[in-house]
């Protein structure tokens, strides 16, 4: 499953039992998030999420240089830069 097919095509997200990780990758391309779909959606979608699994974790590019990061920022309830 990927985060486009979940965002867009009310596909559900991958499924873990207790001691397993779910992995949803993207299909790449320069879109960033918001482009994707509307804000309204993807905080919904990550709120359901947050829901269905005890942790979850977004790699993204580097903030200085693009903006998709950034958009990532405002759904997160905490960021980690590394």
């Amino acid at each position: 499953v990927s985060l486009q097919d979940y965002l867009l095509q009310n596909v559900a997200p991958p499924q873990a039992t207790v001691g397993e990780i779910a992995i949803m990758g993207n299909t790449g391309g320069d879109t960033t998030l918001f482009e994707l779909a509307n804000e309204a959606l993807v905080h919904s979608k990550m709120e359901a999420l947050k829901k269905l699994y005890d942790v979850v974790l977004i790699e993204a590019p580097p903030l200085l240089h693009m903006s998709k990061s950034k958009e990532w920022v405002s759904v997160a309830d905490k960021v980690v830069a590394v």
